[in-house]
């Protein structure tokens, strides 16, 4: 006779969890102040989940909530065929580099446009301004030159037909004659 407990059924094993990522749901669009904490959110989904997928798979689940001007730039790296997206940190660390950069600019460009001599000694709004405008490098030298004569006082203005490096050099040359006064 066989004993009850070997007939009774036995307790099938957990199904087995299928090798799929759990959803990633922040999204980035390239505006900077996003930017800080999309990354957060990245990196602690790595953390967690770092260990069960490849981190191209990871890569490619963050990339789905990409839009815009991120989505953009991840067009381009992924076309290009860039190693960063074989690695996570590396990938996490280009999207910063692309983006927190871009901040910066943005932060420029607001001061050039807000920016006014209104009495400073023009060796310091002209090295003020070169400060800002070489975090600018994608702006044609004609928009340089339009606000950085629109910084300055009427009177100081340089002649027109000359390079921009030759107005900054002029002001300057203007300014150091007047003993930095402008006048």
């Amino acid at each position: 006779m066989v004993p009850a407990q070997a007939l009774a059924p036995q307790p099938q094993p957990p199904p087995a969890r299928a090798n799929t990522p759990l959803p990633f749901k922040p999204v980035f669009d390239g505006t900077a102040s996003k930017l800080a904490c999309f990354l957060n959110r990245a990196w602690s989904y790595s953390d967690h989940h770092g260990d069960e997928f490849h981190d191209r798979v990871i890569v490619s689940i963050l990339s789905d909530n990409l839009e815009e001007e991120a989505s953009e730039w991840f067009t381009q790296v992924h076309d290009e065929g860039a190693p960063e997206l074989d690695n996570i940190d590396d990938f996490l660390r280009a999207l910063q580099a692309r983006f927190e950069g871009s901040a910066q600019a943005q932060e420029a460009e607001a001061e050039i446009k807000m920016m006014k001599q209104k009495g400073w000694p023009a060796k310091e709004i002209v090295k003020e301004f070169l400060r800002l405008a070489g975090r600018l490098s994608n702006w044609p030298e004609q928009i340089l030159v339009h606000y950085f004569k629109e910084c300055l006082d009427e009177e100081d203005l340089p002649t027109p037909h000359t390079s921009f490096k030759n107005k900054l050099i002029l002001v300057m040359g203007n300014f150091a004659r007047t003993g930095g006064r402008g006048h």
